[in-house]
């Protein structure tokens, strides 16, 4: 099943790394709409763009002009998941069997980012779940959760 009429959203802390996450899901899934941002130019995403999104593709970190590291994307996460939108967290890590979350994807993943974006994708989760699923995450990199002094 390819995802034609699907739409993704990517953002990370590197635009050359949101555009090749980006090309790479519409090549593999043959999605025909794709959007790639990073988090301090994602304030350009139109209401429109993300009204339509099916799911978003999120680096779990954020490295702030000032070097402070956040976990922006989990916290993103969290606003998009109750708001009905479905997440795919990345991470430059090895941590997936510990993690073990539905909405985590890094290189020592099992799977491909395709197979768990199609997985995602495919799956009717209920809002409870996906924060059981997000919760998971947030509890491995907490504290990167803590807002910085000198927030970027």
């Amino acid at each position: 099943m390819m995802f034609k009429d699907k739409l993704a959203i990517v953002i990370t802390d590197n635009i050359l790394l949101s555009e090749v996450i980006c090309k790479y899901i519409e090549y593999t899934l043959e999605i025909n709409d794709s959007f790639y941002f990073t988090y301090s130019n994602s304030d350009s995403l139109s209401r429109e763009i993300y009204d339509k999104a099916d799911i978003f593709i999120l680096e779990v970190f954020r490295i702030y002009d000032n070097g402070n590291v956040r976990a922006e994307g989990i916290l993103v996460s969290e606003k998009l998941i109750e708001s009905g939108k479905k997440v795919l967290l990345i991470a430059p890590d090895v941590n997936c069997e510990e993690i073990d979350s539905l909405l985590y994807w890094d290189i020592s993943c099992k799977e491909n980012m395709c197979d768990k974006v199609k997985h995602i994708l495919e799956t009717d989760f209920s809002l409870e779940s996906l924060k059981v699923e997000l919760s998971k995450i947030k509890n491995f990199y907490k504290e990167f959760l803590i807002r910085p002094s000198h927030h970027g």
